[in-house]
């Protein structure tokens, strides 16, 4: 057992542990923001990407405090704690000009953190396989701009997760769903790319990586490439890179149940039920 960068790791055969406890006190502590008496099952409410434009703004000693917490959020979320990550991903787009409702939905996060502080990431892979499930949102923004996530998984126990705005407007669920694709899956290969590296053999007989999609559309798009039809020859070139990895079969398209999809924790307020769902599968208790 032992600290690097905040973070105390504890490995045995096949199974490490991950926790910041430290980090998320100091990070309490250090906030200016509500915090409830009461535990809380998730950190956020069903209004997280709404926006309240008659919401005050926050002075700019209350801005300054409420930048600085989010910040030590995406440490936190990204380095231990992926459960923190969908709220934290929509309150640094919100860092600019933060309101009141900004601060009640950071002082909602900071009460889920406060009383799962001693929750640990559990990483016990059975093999070396990749996985990958990427999802999102269409248009869940107040500028209509969608919202993408992405878990990695190999063997099972989560390597890296991913919850980010998509950078531009698109027409379609589709559309969106083909950008969130194409702009995840790079990290996911370059992952792949660095285990080859150390001399770390995959399954034998499997594809390098597995793509976890649940929309037949977009899975349809990336199989065949640019389409000539009304509905999708506007979207661009860039977007289909991706086709050539999948005709080589170094990446292979699977469906899956949205029900099962791993990344709509991170593009979502999703259910209590669904969180805690999402949140045993990434190993975190």
């Amino acid at each position: 057992e032992f600290d690097y960068l905040g973070r105390r790791i504890q490995i045995n055969k096949g199974h490490t542990t991950i926790s910041m406890e430290g980090n998320i006190r100091k990070w309490i502590e250090g906030a200016d923001a509500p915090i409830g008496a009461h535990a809380i099952e998730v950190p956020h409410t069903a209004d997280l990407f709404s926006v309240d434009t008659k919401s005050p703004d926050l002075t700019e000693e209350q801005a300054t405090l409420f930048h600085s917490s989010v910040a030590q959020g995406q440490w936190i979320a990204q380095r231990a704690r992926p459960d923190l990550a969908t709220v934290i991903a929509f309150l640094a787009h919100r860092v600019t000009k933060p309101t009141m409702q900004d601060r009640e939905k950071l002082g909602r996060l900071l009460t889920y953190a406060k009383y799962t502080i001693h929750e640990r990431l559990h990483i016990m892979p059975k093999n070396q396989q990749l996985e990958v499930y990427i999802d999102a949102s269409h248009a869940i923004h107040d500028d209509k701009r969608g919202h993408t996530g992405a878990a990695l998984m190999m063997g099972g126990s989560i390597i890296y997760t991913r919850s980010m705005r998509v950078k531009r407007n698109t027409k379609s669920s589709t559309e969106t769903e083909l950008m969130a694709t194409t702009d995840q899956v790079p990290n996911t290969i370059w992952v792949s790319h660095f285990l080859e590296s150390l001399h770390i053999p995959f399954i034998t007989s499997t594809p390098v990586v597995w793509c976890k999609q649940d929309n037949t559309s977009t899975m349809t798009l990336l199989n065949k490439g640019p389409s000539g039809k009304q509905a999708t020859r506007h979207i661009e070139i860039r977007h289909f890179w991706l086709t050539e990895f999948i005709a080589y079969e170094e990446l292979i398209l699977q469906y899956c149940p949205t029900e099962e999809m791993l990344a709509d924790l991170f593009t979502k307020a999703v259910t209590a039920a669904l969180f805690r769902k999402f949140k045993d599968a990434l190993g975190i208790r």
